[in-house]
């Protein structure tokens, strides 16, 4: 049976049929074509970034003493997983506008378009803890932005060390949180000086250190 869950609501829970799940779709990439005079051809321009992307559901209303309950569940932004990717956990947001639709005088038609983040992500993400130097190996297929959550003792500096590239929080205050995809730096609600380039974890072994404290590493690996 096809399902989908949104916000953590499994479609199965509500009731709803879906024949059939809308196909997996791959984001493209951003760029810009340039034309410059005396030169055959185009110059295609791209700063590595990606497009949101669109996958819509048909879904069949049974009970149509729940539509107004199936469409509240679907308004908003949150996590969406697909039964054909069950693993896996995509951002997005749910059309603002749903249109019931009569198949009989008992069943309804209700279709939502789902505009997805370009990126997948682990449905279950999983920490590693950092304490001296580890060795990460990324499972996706695209370089990761993980979210550290540091610790120490008393106020002071902490490095990280990614891939020999070393990252500064200047006067962490017992705990803090690097969020590299955001390029966030914080404790509590005050920002933190930093000095380096936010992390990633490129595709393949990463090693990672730590001095002046610990973390506990959500790497976010990701698919495209």
């Amino acid at each position: 049976m096809f399902y989908c869950i949104f916000n953590g609501i499994d479609s199965r829970g509500l009731g709803l049929q879906i024949e059939r799940l809308p196909p997996r779709v791959r984001a493209k990439p951003r760029y810009d074509t340039v034309t410059i005079p005396g030169r055959s051809g185009n110059l295609t321009v791209t700063d590595g970034t990606y497009d949101t992307f669109t996958r819509s559901v048909d879904f069949v209303v049974h009970d149509l003493s729940r539509v107004i309950e199936i469409c509240a569940a679907y308004t908003g932004a949150g996590w969406l997983t697909f039964g054909d990717e069950p693993d896996k956990r995509y951002k997005a947001r749910a059309s603002a506008e749903l249109r019931p639709e009569w198949l009989t005088p008992k069943w309804r038609r209700l279709s939502v378009s789902f505009e997805c983040q370009p990126f997948a992500y682990e449905l279950y993400p999983q920490s590693v803890s950092l304490t001296n130097t580890i060795v990460l190996h990324n499972i996706g297929t695209f370089p990761a932005q993980p979210i550290m959550n540091i610790n120490r003792s008393g106020i002071g500096n902490v490095v990280l060390t990614v891939n020999g590239a070393a990252f500064t929080i200047y006067n962490v205050p017992g705990t803090a949180v690097i969020d590299c995809e955001n390029l966030l730096a914080y404790a509590g609600t005050s920002a933190l000086i930093t000095a380096g380039e936010y992390p990633k974890l490129q595709l393949g072994g990463n090693t990672l250190s730590i001095s002046g404290g610990t973390a506990e590493i959500q790497p976010n690996w990701r698919w495209l």
